[in-house]
Formats: C-alpha cells, sequence, structure tokens
C-alpha cells in the first residue's frame, strides 16, 4: 500500500527587482535567489512532482518577461532546491503591477505580506507530495 504525505511547501521571497537569464545582472541575481533559498529551504526534493509558482510584485510602467525571470530563478534553484529543474513538473509564473489596481483571486495570503516590506520582490512558492513511503506489512510470528 502506499501512503501518500502532506504536500510540503516552501516559500522564498527574493526582495527588489527580478532579473532575466538575458539580463546584465542576471548572475548576480541567481546569487541573490539562492541566498534567499538557504534560508528557507530544509531539503532538497528529489521527486518528479514539484510545483513552482513565481508571483512579481512590481512598480512602475515596464515590461516584464516572466518567461526569462523564471528560467533564471529554476537555474539558481537546481542543485539547492532540486538536483535537476527537469524534475520541476508543474510551473506558472505572473507579474503584477502593484501601483494601479490589480485583482489577484484564490491566493495564499502569505505571498502578500511583504508588499509592507518591500517596493518590489518575488514570491517563489515550491511544494511537492515528495515523500512515498511504502507501508511494510506487519510481520506475524508464531510463539
Amino acid at each position: 500500500m502506499i501512503i501518500s504525505s502532506p504536500t510540503l511547501e516552501y516559500l522564498i521571497i527574493v526582495p527588489d527587482k527580478a532579473r532575466s537569464f538575458r539580463s546584465r545582472y542576471a548572475k548576480t541575481y541567481r546569487e541573490k535567489v539562492r541566498e534567499c533559498a538557504k534560508a528557507v529551504i530544509k531539503k532538497m526534493f528529489y521527486s518528479d512532482d514539484i510545483n513552482l509558482k513565481m508571483d512579481y510584485f512590481y512598480r512602475g510602467n515596464r515590461n516584464v518577461d516572466m518567461d526569462n525571470v523564471t528560467k533564471n530563478v529554476m537555474d539558481a534553484l537546481t542543485g539547492l532546491v532540486y538536483p535537476d529543474d527537469k524534475l520541476v513538473k508543474d510551473q506558472s509564473s505572473r507579474a503584477h503591477r502593484i501601483d494601479k489596481v490589480t485583482s489577484i483571486k484564490r491566493e495564499v495570503f502569505d505571498i502578500f505580506k511583504p508588499l509592507l516590506h518591500y517596493k518590489e520582490y518575488l514570491a517563489i512558492r515550491i511544494s511537492s507530495k515528495s515523500c512515498f513511503h511504502r507501508k511494510q506489512a506487519s510481520k506475524r510470528t508464531n510463539d
């Protein structure tokens, strides 16, 4: 019998402007993501059911290419959160301009709390049902 454990989820907050893997600041941003992740991540995911959600909260009128930000973040988390980013099976990323009226539905409140402290930040949620245990049948002994 296979028993599924509860979903394990981490929330990583990366303050300041998110950077694309094409940016000249890409390497510095990857290092920042890793430092923020190290403060939160307790155990690396090895399963192939990793879910990665990113929400970038920013101000000002600019184009945000979340595909390129996502690539940079996934590279930064490789070797720290998961051994290879191919284990990420479900990924989503969204940019939210917060100096205008914004509507965000059905999200956990924790991704909004950093608005009290930062003008811009990236909220990264990583989850997995990574712990699958085989329940061993109890052995009966004859006395």
